[in-house]
């Protein structure tokens, strides 16, 4: 592994930057680790990663990577066909030989350059993916780091394996008017076993890291990110694409997001999402479910991830008339969202385990009829949402198991589910149920939802604490292990036993570390 440290020009803080970077990954062989000076760098356009460097890192060193382009802005003018370089715009006198355009709308735009004006024509350096009719949107506009996406050009093939980008923060500086599918911080297309480490994207025109991958079953994309911050984006966090396979997201935070913290797209599958916080957004997971006439999101797993404070609901599982299979959120916290907690649609086999889901403003669970297996909801604790705990147009595969269910508006649980082993007020049959007040109270993290020793709901569950894996957990003020029967509702981990995950959020209402539970 060469690790490539030339200067190739003076940098810092002029419009132009990326001819710097792109010259040193232009320099770059596969496996190179590729470290930039620490400063302040002004892009006048993307930073591309080469296509077929593979397996190469780029180190931002701690930089700041900053837009300050203003963005031109137009439309397409006439009807122009997939595949051409000559696109004639309503007027071009904003343009410049050089400057890279978005042309198009949402995930039907494409990444250019442009290579020669003349009059209102732009002539292109690729040719266009994708149709560009009439009146389409065309605005100065481009990721920060491109991979794939400038070089794209409607083929399956993998562009990249293995790009590497760490440690620094990319922002923009100039508002911008119009959502731009694909372009953010990060932008990967027809890449795969890519990643991203400890980056921060800050007001983004559309996704802070955007991932369109279009690989199939056959080719899974094994992507990962960690320690990653997205604020102000004006779409998404963090958007995973079409054919997401095998990929990890972990130790993010993402705020203030327009759209959605983070959206899985379609064939999003088998993916691992552990200690997320997502805030302040449109709603918080978006997605989930089948879209485009393409098959679901199945098979990911949430663990240790808190959406609150949203403008929508929480986790959304709605989308078109495609079944996702497997899909399981586990010790996470639900709360103060503007929609429901869980918004469930032809979603199958979906788990919540030791969830604590509160005040939002619909139901904490919310499933309608066109699921058709078993949704299963265990060792949770739900209360005070607006339109009720758990409710289901679909009674028969409702399972409702060792759960504390309280204080919701409408309905605690919908009559007729299975529900079992699970305290609920007003009281409700089946095996195990009890009516009795968990005294809830606040405990060691700030939660509102511990319960003091020698409650009713305190070893009442359905089987050992050990054959459930809450054993090294707590229910308790008083921070006691639930060693014996399980107790129901929701489980926290004694603070005593966190060590060095003892980091804290603060909101209005709570003082929490992080995964909380």
């Amino acid at each position: 592994m060469r690790v490539l440290h030339r200067v190739t020009r003076l940098m810092g803080g002029f419009l132009g930057d990326e001819a710097s970077f792109n010259d040193r990954l232009g320099d770059a062989s596969d496996g190179d680790y590729i470290r930039m000076p620490n400063g302040l760098y002004c892009l006048n356009g993307p930073i591309i990663w080469p296509q077929g460097l593979d397996n190469a890192t780029l180190d931002l060193n701690g930089s700041v990577l900053k837009i300050a382009v203003s963005e031109a802005a137009t439309t397409v003018s006439g009807n122009h066909a997939p595949g051409v370089t000559d696109v004639t715009l309503a007027d071009a006198s904003d343009f410049s030989v050089g400057d890279w355009i978005l042309l198009g709308i949402n995930q039907y735009s494409d990444l250019r350059q442009i290579g020669n004006i003349v009059g209102n024509v732009v002539t292109l350096t690729l040719a266009t993916n994708f149709t560009q009719n009439n009146s389409y949107p065309v605005r100065r506009q481009f990721p920060a780091i491109s991979v794939g996406y400038h070089a794209w050009a409607g083929t399956a093939t993998v562009i990249t394996e293995g790009a590497a980008i760490k440690n620094g923060t990319i922002r923009w500086d100039v508002p911008t008017t119009e959502q731009s599918f694909w372009v953010g911080g990060l932008s990967f297309i027809r890449s795969r076993g890519h990643s991203a480490d400890n980056i921060k994207i800050y007001n983004s025109p559309a996704e802070g890291i955007t991932d369109q991958t279009y690989l199939g079953a056959a080719n899974p994309v094994n992507a990962s990110y960690a320690n990653i911050h997205t604020e102000g984006c004006n779409a998404r966090g963090i958007h995973v694409g079409s054919g997401w396979l095998n990929g990890s997201i972990t130790n993010a935070t993402i705020k203030d997001c327009t759209i959605a913290g983070i959206y899985l797209c379609d064939n999003c599958n088998n993916g691992v999402y552990t200690d997320i916080e997502i805030s302040g957004c449109g709603m918080g997971i978006e997605g989930m479910a089948g879209s485009n006439g393409s098959a679901s999101d199945s098979n990911n797993t949430f663990t240790r991830v808190n959406i609150h404070d949203n403008v929508g609901v929480g986790v959304d599982g709605v989308h078109a008339a495609f079944i996702a299979t497997g899909n399981r959120f586990e010790h996470c916290q639900i709360w103060n969202n503007g929609g429901h907690g869980f918004e469930l649609e032809y979603q199958d086999s979906f788990e919540l385990f030791n969830c604590l889901i509160f005040d939002n403003t619909g139901a904490a669970v919310s499933i309608d009829a066109n699921s058709t297996t078993a949704i299963d909801v265990e060792s949770c604790s739900i209360s005070k949402n607006d339109a009720g705990g758990v409710i289901s147009a679909n009674l028969g595969i409702t399972n409702v198991k060792d759960c504390i269910i309280r204080g919701n508006g409408v309905a605690e649980v919908t009559a007729g589910c299975n529900v079992t082993y699970s305290n609920i007020e007003g009281g409700y049959a089946g095996t195990g149920n009890i009516n009795s007040n968990p005294g809830w109270t606040t405990g060691p993290t700030g939660w509102a939802y511990y319960m003091p020793g020698g409650n009713n709901s305190e070893d009442a569950g359905s089987a050992l604490a050990s054959a459930l894996g809450l054993d090294e957990m707590t229910t308790r003020t008083d921070d006691a292990l639930d060693g014996d029967t399980v107790d129901m509702g929701c489980h926290f981990t004694p603070v005593t036993s966190r060590g060095v995950r003892s980091l804290q959020f603060t909101n209005s209402a709570n003082s929490m570390y992080l995964g909380g539970v």
